[in-house]
């Protein structure tokens, strides 16, 4: 079954090549107005910061979307396992965090005290990607490591999580999530849910 996300035209810009790219963040990272500008200039300035700010929100939305269209979507763990208090994340998922931090993520109470935490990430360089790791209250990750999963989960360099390679973003107006939507449900099948 084919399952596609339209990607947002903001984002579509700012994936399309790295001085676009570097050029939104570098508008987002300003806290002030250039001092000396003309009302012109002004305006200019402004139109661009709400255009960033438009592509921050639309890179938020979007990774919410892929979220609730590949973990999201397999109700049979959303049923059985409560999601943590909205306070656990803090600032965790707010627009800025997964903005500088490239994911979005949701993380749930699990087995004997684990939580497990799924994630969605999207990089220009390496698109889409689906993580997800089961924490023990002893920081640890063997159950998550230890899961019998194809050759496309790998292990990522902290060696906490499980990565998925996703699906190449740049110059798409739309991607088909489908292979994303198929690796989530293999790895909720490998945890016997």
């Amino acid at each position: 079954m084919t399952k596609i996300l339209q990607i947002p035209e903001s984002l579509q810009f700012y994936f399309e090549n790295a001085q676009q790219a570097g050029a939104i963040q570098q508008i987002l990272e300003m806290d002030s107005l250039p001092l000396g500008l003309t009302w012109e200039e002004i305006e200019h300035y402004s139109m661009a910061k709400l255009s960033a700010q438009t592509t921050q929100l639309d890179y938020w939305l979007f990774s919410k979307k892929l979220w609730e269209s590949t973990w999201g979507q397999e109700e049979r763990f959303i049923k059985n396992y409560q999601e943590v208090e909205p306070e656990w994340y803090e600032n965790e998922n707010t627009v800025d965090n997964v903005w500088e931090e490239d994911t979005f993520y949701k993380a749930f109470y699990y087995k004997d005290d684990n939580i497990i935490f799924f994630h969605v990430s999207i990089y220009p360089e390496e698109g889409s990607l689906l993580s997800f790791y089961i924490r023990s209250p002893e920081d640890t990750y063997e159950t998550s490591n230890n899961l019998n999963l194809s050759e496309n989960w790998h292990a990522s360099e902290d060696d906490e999580r499980r990565i998925k390679k996703g699906l190449d973003i740049c110059g798409k107006k739309e991607i088909d999530i489908s292979p994303l939507i198929e690796s989530a449900k293999e790895v909720l099948n490998a945890l016997g849910i």
